[in-house]
């Protein structure tokens, strides 16, 4: 069977489809190299205004040079039609990867945890340096390369059709909508309002407590909903899921999912170091506990001459991941006033090789 040709690209077979487009496993047979082909929704690359600030974003992303971010190789506009080249990553998503632990009744080690948050972190500090900003990071858009290096994909786009961002276009959503993961947006995200570097910090702290705990922080039956409990409620407590996990990683959970912007972490690096470190006092305090003597006992009486026994709850049984749903269009939630209630929530999904938009 022949490849179909889009422009200098031999196209494969599909990968995914989403709200903005379909993504293609290709070929580039020039360097001899597979890729993965981004083909934008004909509505939106016939519109010029928004082809221009596309190429403009991919320009942006194509200057993001870090291992930890997925590489643009080429941006072009083939038969009407908006193409963004980028790096074929085999590993597959984080999505995957936590699909398989539940599959297995397990949770990723913490120390795992704490290896993808510092290499997903990097990324993010590198790119938030450089006055880029994701605006949908989730485990979708977490991928692996075959050497299993952790890689952001689909910088640049969200940023694209956000509207706090100066290159919104009225042809994606109407005035005063979002577009994104309900799931994973921080509060400023879901009311409309101005968002910075510490947005994709909130939403690292989403990715976080599913990976520890199993579950979403908010699930519901709809966007709004989900938006609204971002607004408002308190996250219910990681331990009340895994109570595995230690107080100082709750701490640092419930830190990354501050509704104040101010009041999280100030970079991924300094979550990642605190996630360490929490992670390192808890492998402590396990190692102490299996050294510990039992208690041995005559009659009612313990003699505590020899330990004090310790009590270790079972973990609890929690429901599977949410998939990434597809990406749309929501009207923000007006902030209201602080609820400390527990919870539900959902998601919307955006773009990335394999989890595209």
């Amino acid at each position: 069977m022949t490849d179909r040709m889009l422009g200098e690209y031999a196209v494969r077979r599909l990968l995914g489809r989403g709200g903005m487009g379909e993504v293609w496993e290709g070929y580039d047979p020039d360097l001899d190299r597979p890729v993965a082909i981004k083909v934008i929704l004909p509505q939106l690359s016939n519109d010029p205004t928004f082809s221009e600030r596309l190429r403009r974003e991919a320009k942006l992303v194509a200057a993001l040079r870090q291992q930890n971010i997925v590489e643009l190789f080429d941006f072009d506009i083939v038969d009407g039609q908006a193409i963004m080249v980028m790096e074929y990553l085999a590993g597959g998503t984080l999505r995957d990867r936590l699909a398989r632990y539940q599959n297995a009744g397990q949770q990723m080690p913490l120390t795992t945890a704490a290896d993808l948050l510092e290499a997903v972190g990097a990324g993010l500090d590198y790119a938030h340096a450089r006055g880029a900003v994701h605006r949908d990071l989730k485990p979708g858009n977490i991928l692996f390369s075959e050497e299993e290096l952790p890689i952001i994909s689909d910088f640049g786009v969200a940023k694209v059709v956000n509207p706090s961002s100066s290159l919104t276009t009225p042809t994606l959503a109407a005035p005063g909508s979002i577009l994104g993961t309900p799931a994973y947006m921080s509060p400023e995200q879901a009311s409309g309002g101005e968002i910075d570097h510490r947005s994709d910090l909130y939403s690292l702290g989403v990715v976080l407590y599913e990976i520890v705990t199993g579950r979403l922080p908010f699930t519901g039956e709809s966007p709004q909903e989900i938006l609204i409990q971002h607004l408002q409620h308190a996250p219910p407590a990681p331990r009340a899921f895994n109570p595995n996990i230690s107080e100082e990683v709750e701490e640092v959970l419930l830190r990354a999912l501050a509704k104040e912007p101010a009041a999280r972490y100030a970079s991924a690096a300094e979550m990642g170091q605190a996630l360490r470190s929490a992670a390192r006092l808890e492998r402590l305090a396990t190692e102490q506990s299996a050294s510990t003597p039992k208690v041995e006992t005559k009659g009612n009486v313990a003699s505590f001459a020899d330990a004090v026994t310790v009590s270790v709850l079972p973990a609890a049984a929690v429901p599977a991941p949410s998939q990434d749903a597809p990406t749309v269009v929501a009207q923000p939630v007006k902030p209201a006033r602080l609820d400390s209630q527990k919870d539900r929530s959902n998601e919307v999904g955006s773009a990335s090789p394999r989890d595209p938009s």
